[in-house]
């Protein structure tokens, strides 16, 4: 059985989605390099950068206000004592 989709997202959405996550992934090597510990986001196959997953958003929604946005973020070192 396929994985369910998000509430709202409907198939070519998610197809966009999964092209998106493609060009990330054919890319991601560089993407890393260029832009360490940074979020990156792939909307409308562009790269949208930022400190924050927000600051991503709101670029990418600047140009692309109605599609879904494949976003990396840097792993978090989370430490509890």
């Amino acid at each position: 059985m396929p994985p369910s989709r998000p509430h709202g997202v409907d198939a070519a959405a998610e197809e966009d989605l999964q092209r998106q996550k493609a060009i990330f992934e054919e890319r991601e090597e560089e993407l890393l390099e260029k832009y360490p510990g940074k979020n990156i986001g792939i909307c409308g196959g562009e790269v949208f950068v930022g400190d924050s997953l927000d600051e991503v958003t709101d670029r990418a929604e600047e140009v692309y206000p109605d599609r879904l946005i494949y976003f990396y973020g840097p792993p978090v070192l989370c430490m509890v004592s």
